[in-house]
């Protein structure tokens, strides 16, 4: 994902990643995604770092399985459809004003992604 403008980037990453594939990708791609390599994506800062981290990929089949089922671990615990309709539910019951439900602190950055 050599990707230098932000817009929607980030759903192609999930999608990557819940397809079970290693994603290199630029800073900018990750941005708001606290994900790491441990969590099957490398963050690559420039041409040669990225060409190296993909070439490392193409040659280490093992490498490239095991980061990719990191990756789609890293979706399933982070980003279930589930957990995020019920956050998108709680957030809108909050703004109308719903006295049965507090209004929820609603999480910016990296963190609110989790």
């Amino acid at each position: 994902a050599p990707f230098r403008i932000a817009r929607g980037i980030q759903s192609k990453m999930l999608e990557a990643m819940a397809m079970e594939r290693p994603v290199v990708g630029t800073p900018i791609a990750f941005q708001g995604l606290a994900a790491g390599r441990e969590d099957g994506v490398s963050v690559a800062d420039g041409v040669e770092a990225f060409a190296a981290d993909v070439a490392a990929l193409l040659q280490d089949g093992d490498a490239r399985l095991a980061r990719g089922r990191a990756a789609r671990r890293f979706v399933e615990r982070h980003h279930r459809w589930e957990d995020q309709g019920r956050r998108l539910e709680e957030i809108l019951l909050g703004l109308q004003g719903d006295p049965a439900r507090p209004a929820p602190a609603v999480a910016r950055g990296a963190e609110g992604a989790r």
